[in-house]
């Protein structure tokens, strides 16, 4: 059997370990957790961060989902994406785990990031940081190149694809539409509304060479028309004249 390379055995535990997220049970949370998260939320509500939403799942605070929209003048520009923060039972002493769920080119679909403020690092985490900082952060590294464990480095077309397709990918999942209804009901309206434009100029396309044979089409009728009267008249004064016509 061939050796794999320590590279790659690596990587691949690193996916494992990446995959290996469970959303606590909500029964088990902490009440200090509780208090922190609800006054997280408070402070979210009262000053939310530009480009960004987020709120706990009502079934348990311990799991947050936010959209993230792309920043200005970036691959990023025009898309939206959604995630997960998943906070352990004795949060803020431990720091979340970290998942992005719509795909964008910067870190894998539905595996966990590693980040200093993410459950990756424990070692480096800040009880001080709040739901919003965490989300500032991954904002801000997601328009980064550093790379590390759960990023990819896909090619800047490939990523404004995701970004000019996400809209779409996220109305697709039961959980955004649930957690962000008004995104949803945005994005649904836009997408018609892109629909219906692209079907008019479709149209239009398609119609310009159907009119233009049209167009031929009536022409040839008429002059058709104007060779058949002539031949008539003819026809006429041939019986009349006794004459004989050989048609060519």
């Amino acid at each position: 059997m061939t050796e794999r390379p320590i590279s790659m055995t690596l990587l691949l535990l690193q996916m494992m370990y990446s995959l290996g997220v469970v959303e606590p049970d909500p029964n088990t949370v902490s009440p200090q957790a509780a208090r922190r998260l609800q006054k997280d939320l408070e402070k979210f509500k009262q000053e939310p961060a530009d480009g960004i939403e987020a709120a706990p799942c009502e079934e348990n605070i311990l799991v947050w989902h936010y959209c993230l929209r792309g920043s200005p003048d970036t691959v990023y520009q025009g898309g939206y994406y959604h995630g997960k923060l998943i906070f352990p039972v004795d949060f803020p002493w431990k720091p979340p785990a970290i998942i992005m769920i719509t795909p964008n080119g910067r870190f894998h679909p539905n595996m966990r990031l590693c980040l200093s403020i993410s459950d990756y690092h424990p070692e480096s985490w800040n009880p001080g940081w709040t739901v919003t900082s965490i989300l500032v952060g991954l904002h801000s590294f997601m328009n980064e190149d550093d790379m590390a464990a759960g990023t990819v480095n896909e090619p800047p077309e490939i990523c404004r694809q995701h970004a000019a397709s996400s809209k779409g990918y996220n109305l697709a999942n039961p959980e955004f539409v649930k957690m962000f209804p008004s995104l949803a009901a945005r994005f649904s309206k836009e997408l018609e509304q892109m629909a219906k434009k692209k079907q008019a100029a479709l149209s239009t396309t398609v119609d310009e060479p159907v009119k233009k044979k049209l167009k031929t089409g009536i022409a040839k009728a008429k002059a058709d028309e104007v060779q058949g009267e002539g031949l008539t008249n003819r026809l006429g004064n041939a019986v009349e004249d006794d004459d004989v016509i050989v048609l060519d």
